[in-house]
């Protein structure tokens, strides 16, 4: 089992006020997770004013919470430099598009022509290809459910639709 721990938002804060403004003048936000609320505590309210809410009025138990930290920026020039290691120093370059403005051209559909015994039907004979005694039989049921639902008498059979 991993010894991993998250910081505590006290934590975070003091690292970040170690680090001069000189050195790093990266954009920092930090994320501070709610804390865990208590069901026998009835206030739950902070003790600063809500208008004016600064890292320096936190109650103890939001300093306490687990927290994250987000860097960014790039890190300024210095005399000496040190080689960006693989996995920190590169961003991600986002992607430019050109997007014409124009009409998806059409490839025509060539169908074959079928010529033989399917010619020959009448739509009444389609129909009965498509339409077997399943569809049939759960028309009978849904039309019946749906007039016990409007009270109105439901005997449709098979026989009355066929």
């Amino acid at each position: 089992m991993s010894n991993y721990r998250p910081l505590a938002a006290n934590e975070i804060l003091d690292a970040l006020e170690n680090i001069s403004d000189d050195e790093d003048n990266r954009e920092r936000m930090i994320c501070i997770l709610p804390p865990h609320v208590d069901p026998d505590c009835p206030n739950d309210e902070d003790s600063g004013e809500e208008d004016n809410v600064t890292l320096n009025n936190l109650p103890r138990n939001i300093l306490l919470q687990p927290a994250e930290v987000s860097i960014q920026g790039q890190v300024s020039v210095s005399d000496t430099e040190e080689e960006p290691s693989d996995s920190t120093g590169r961003t991600k370059r986002r992607r430019t598009y050109a997007w014409r403005k124009r009409d998806l051209a059409k490839n025509p559909v060539n169908w074959p022509l079928i010529q033989g015994v399917f010619q020959d039907k009448r739509p009444i004979e389609w129909f009965e290809n498509f339409i077997d005694e399943d569809v049939i039989s759960l028309l009978v049921t849904e039309s019946n459910k749906y007039a016990a639902k409007k009270n109105l008498l439901g005997d449709i059979t098979v026989f009355l639709i066929c």
